[in-house]
């Protein structure tokens, strides 16, 4: 997990009602309820026509928030990489081993203070 992933979470732990950070409150929610959407999403269904939809509302949206939106998933899935191996089994393993793959690649980009 990146040290600003931690920071963020570490910081929401401890908020104590200040209006500034009721915005990462906030967005911190949104992104557990996409997760919880997406997750849910697979469940029983096809993941790649999963990943169709998600990448047609990608493309509906405004070239830099594709932007933005692409980077969160990778700054999450290289998070997910981050974790300790026992936080994986053999039904993650494999996602667990191509997120820390994607950590790897994106290194440079956005996991440069590892």
């Amino acid at each position: 997990m990146s040290s600003k992933h931690a920071a963020i979470i570490q910081r929401l732990a401890d908020l104590g009602g200040y209006k500034a950070q009721k915005y990462e409150r906030e967005a911190f929610e949104r992104g557990k309820e996409i997760a919880t959407t997406l997750t849910d999403a697979v469940n029983g269904m096809d993941r790649q026509t999963v990943a169709a939809g998600f990448l047609e509302g990608i493309l509906r949206s405004h070239r830099h928030l594709q932007s933005e939106a692409i980077f969160a998933v990778f700054q999450a899935l290289g998070d997910f990489g981050a974790l300790e191996e026992r936080m994986t089994d053999p039904r993650n393993e494999a996602a667990h081993g191509a997120c820390s793959k994607v950590r790897e690649v994106l290194r440079d980009i956005l996991f440069w203070r590892d």
